[in-house]
């Protein structure tokens, strides 16, 4: 037999790079010149996003939560977990944790995001009340979304740290903004100290999630 493909293959199979969907058809002529035809509408699904949701930066001692903002349903973490959110820390001044993750959906169709995470020594050296520096946190209470505005910030880098009842760092973030939007809805109810630092001073204030 011979075969013409619609995409000009003539061998008895093809390949074809899948951009998007498309139509495919195949003619077999055998030995006495008699054709047939046959063809096949191929589907192609795009990848799904997969986006690692995770500070740039944290504290040695931080033990917080980095999750996986996806159109997939199916996750593994190259520790081998496979759930859409994975708890880190606490770490060793200098480390620079990776993480990696594959998301399957359920078309069958993977993609995958990674990051590093960089570690630092977060000593602080001096706390000071908050009339130095007129922030408002709002809704307070909140259910971990939630928006600081410090109208005072100077121009320079704020390091913000969730503090929990049992003194851990549960989250810890680097900004250079007057307003700063949160989105950590994966922290459990219960009262945060969180930590405002500038780079000579720093401030605490308490946040309420339920």
């Amino acid at each position: 037999l011979n075969y013409l493909w619609s995409n000009g293959d003539t061998s008895n199979f093809t390949t074809s790079l899948a951009i998007s969907s498309f139509n495919l058809s195949a003619i077999g002529i055998d030995s006495n010149g008699c054709q047939s035809m046959d063809s096949v509408f191929i589907t192609v699904n795009d990848l799904p996003q997969v986006n690692i949701n995770a500070p740039d930066t944290l504290c040695s001692d931080s033990l917080t939560t980095i999750n996986v903002v996806s159109s997939a349903n199916q996750f593994l973490w190259n520790n081998n977990n496979t759930n859409a959110f994975i708890q880190i820390g606490p770490f060793n001044n200098g480390d620079n944790p990776s993480y990696f993750v594959t998301a399957t959906d359920s078309n069958g169709c993977i993609n995958s995001d990674s990051t590093v995470i960089i570690i630092e020594n977060c000593e602080i050296s001096q706390t000071h009340d908050l009339v130095d520096m007129d922030i408002i946190i709002y809704p307070n209470p909140n259910n971990g979304i939630f928006t600081i505005e410090l109208n005072n910030h100077l121009n320079e880098e704020i390091n913000i740290s969730f503090i929990s009842s049992l003194g851990q760092i549960v989250n810890q973030q680097k900004f250079n903004s007057n307003i700063i939007n949160f989105n950590t809805p994966y922290l459990s109810s219960g009262i945060y100290s969180l930590i405002i630092k500038s780079k000579n001073e720093s401030f605490v204030k308490k946040i309420i999630i339920q």
